[in-house]
């Protein structure tokens, strides 16, 4: 946090890393719980907002954005960032900041680094494409995906008790996961088959919210015209961007999701027909006959297992 007005608390979660009289930006997780900001956020660093409880609303560059607690939001350095609004309720989040040196070593020791070239008209040697200024959702990908993991371990522990016995250690991990984040993007922007960058950006926003939205509602009844307003494109316009990118339809990747999250229920002892009525197949035996398609074993043989 930087200059402006909040009320409520802060509190760093893990030492601050710098030496005696170094006021150099530095990595740190920070922990807040307000009921009312507003607040020119700090972007000396990469900044990720973790949103725990309630939704955090920002203006990057003059642009509204909100963040969700299964979402998180990246500021990149040097960007105008404000947070703003007064809750009914207080809203918690967790603030991760990164120097860009930091991740520069863990590229490095990742051999992500890439020379400096015309070809490469970005700040970092390890930035492989234009960061996207967007709200990600967790399950959107592996760095999400690591977020919600360390978000559990975070709030796991009693905050005041918090103490990491190598912090360096955390702090590249955390890299790592961003960068592997970052990547993944980059291969996703370069599936879209669209000229100018601008262009591939907003397709893939897109279509990150339409897979944002199966992943979280794969086990509920969905219409393709679901899909198609949540990503304001045409039907043949999803499906096929959806495939370039994910490598599957919107539909293989519902069906996926369904049949793996079918297991779990196997497990568990429910009948054949529940499972297919839980996860919106037309019965048991339209169930039975995906399954074995999908796994090469009927349900009784997982049963069995």
């Amino acid at each position: 946090m930087t200059e402006g007005t909040f009320r409520g608390m802060s509190k760093v979660f893990s030492p601050i890393t710098r030496g005696y009289g170094d006021h150099s930006p530095h990595n740190s997780i920070t922990f807040s719980a307000v009921s009312a900001v507003n607040l020119q956020l700090d972007t000396s660093r990469f900044h990720i907002a973790l949103p725990v409880k309630g939704s955090e609303p920002y203006q990057v560059d003059g642009h509204d954005f909100v963040a969700g607690e299964n979402e998180y939001f990246i500021f990149n350095p040097k960007q105008k960032a404000l947070c703003y609004g007064t809750f009914q309720s207080e809203v918690e989040g967790i603030c991760i900041f990164l120097t860009p040196e930091t991740l520069q070593e863990t590229a490095q020791s990742m051999q992500l680094g890439l020379e400096k070239s015309l070809e490469h008209p970005f700040p970092y040697d390890w930035q492989g494409h234009e960061f996207l200024v967007k709200t990600y959702a967790l399950q959107e990908n592996e760095f999400g995906k690591y977020l919600a993991i360390l978000k559990e371990k975070l709030l796991a522990v009693k905050r005041e008790d918090l103490v990491w016995e190598d912090e360096t250690v955390l702090y590249s991990q955390i890299a790592e996961a961003f960068l592997k984040g970052h990547y993944q993007i980059g291969n996703h922007l370069n599936n879209i088959p669209a000229l100018k960058s601008a262009t591939k950006g907003e397709l893939y926003k897109r279509l990150a919210n339409v897979h944002a939205f199966i992943a979280g509602a794969y086990h509920e009844k969905i219409q393709i015209e679901d899909l198609l307003q949540i990503g304001c494109l045409s039907k043949f316009h999803l499906i096929r961007t959806y495939k370039q990118v994910y490598g599957n339809t919107p539909y293989q990747d519902i069906l996926h999701r369904r049949l793996s999250e079918s297991k779990k229920l196997i497990k568990e002892g429910l009948a054949q027909n529940e499972i297919a009525f839980r996860l919106h197949f037309t019965d048991g035996k339209a169930f039975g006959k995906a399954f074995k398609k999908k796994f090469g074993f009927t349900v009784g043989q997982q049963r069995e297992k």
